[in-house]
């Protein structure tokens, strides 16, 4: 989360500041799925199989450069690779780089108020002097 957290920061606009943490351990019947973090431009998922073994799953939305810029998508993609190298490396995978994150955020901020295990996050703008 912290290089999500980092980009987040430099934005003006307040949405793209937000994202929504789910801790599926407080959902009834969902197994694979363990915590994700959902934004206007990605999705990061922890889960762990029937045998224990965890994984890192994320999606881009197909607008991905375009929302975050050229440099910002780069360097997120660098980091989540940077922090997920050596033994856990296999265990990074990629969802889906033409994934809808925005109406995906969308519909979560509608299931905050009723499904208890959703939170909003607002990161804090970097200021700027």
């Amino acid at each position: 989360m912290k290089s999500i957290d980092q980009i987040q920061a430099w934005f003006n606009d307040d949405e793209l500041r937000k994202r929504i943490e789910s801790d599926f351990r407080k959902k009834p019947y969902v197994f694979s799925t363990i915590f994700q973090a959902v934004t206007p431009f990605c999705i990061i998922s922890l889960g762990c199989d029937q045998v224990g073994r965890y994984s890192i799953v994320y999606s881009l939305d197909y607008r991905f450069q375009e929302i975050l810029s050229e440099d910002f998508a780069n360097k997120l993609i660098r980091n989540i690779y940077k922090f997920t190298s050596g033994e856990i490396e296999a265990s990074v995978k990629i969802g889906s780089l033409n994934n809808d994150c925005i109406n995906t955020f969308k519909q979560l901020i509608e299931d905050v108020n009723t499904e208890l295990y959703h939170k909003i996050i607002t990161v804090e703008k970097h200021d700027i002097d």
